[in-house]
């Protein structure tokens, strides 16, 4: 079976060996590279993310990275912002920000039945900053969808989700897009499926990180 590594890997190649619209200068992929060796990677922010009990903090970080995508603004608009300590913020910490503070003052967040049938008002509210974040309503449908299989296929628990895994990256990176269509980010590419899995390798990075 190959890892979820491998498998990313292996569809991307026809991409990068005969794209249609894009080049890869690879000298400057090989001065970027050097540059980068031996940048340090940043401190893990316990500040603008939550973290509790275990059990806790994976249903925070099922409910964020089932949405984390798309932090930009449209052309000629401002990028949503979140308060943060006075200081208006964009962003994905902005983001974790204001997620963080809705599950520290609704605990009902952390069971999936509520997360299921949230309203799309309460939903609203836990962005409510500067500007709008982009696509609100397609990040709440998949709020609902997400929890709803939770609630019937692992009890409405990640912690049971990620616990079938037996302490394995690949397998659990596997079962979140077994169970959950909406982490399945798949392309095709000339009748080939390209993998990009991005929110399934995020989610399990999160829970290591945390």
């Amino acid at each position: 079976m190959q890892t979820t590594h491998e498998k990313i890997l292996k569809s991307i190649e026809p991409v990068i060996k005969e794209p249609k619209y894009v080049r890869v200068n690879e000298k400057k992929l090989d001065e970027l590279a050097k540059r980068m060796k031996d940048e340090p990677v940043p401190p893990w922010n316990n500040h603008l993310q939550f973290k509790a009990t275990p059990e806790e903090t994976l249903q925070y970080y099922f409910f964020i990275d089932s949405i984390n995508f798309c932090f930009w603004q449209l052309k000629g608009r401002e990028r949503w912002a979140y308060q943060i300590d006075g200081t208006w913020t964009s962003g994905y910490y902005a983001y974790a920000f204001a997620i963080k503070q809705a599950f520290q003052n609704n605990s009902k967040l952390f069971d999936a039945v509520y997360c299921a049938d949230l309203s799309f008002t309460e939903f609203l509210d836990i962005f409510d900053g500067k500007n709008q974040l982009l696509l609100l309503e397609e990040r709440y449908n998949i709020i609902q969808e997400n929890f709803k299989i939770l609630d019937e296929k692992f009890d409405g628990s990640v912690d049971k989700l990620v616990r079938s895994a037996k302490q394995d990256a690949n397998t659990l990176v596997e079962s979140v897009i077994k169970h959950f269509p909406t982490f399945r980010d798949i392309a095709e590419y000339k009748k080939k499926k390209v993998y990009f899995l991005k929110r399934a390798q995020i989610f399990v990075s999160d829970i290591s990180f945390a």
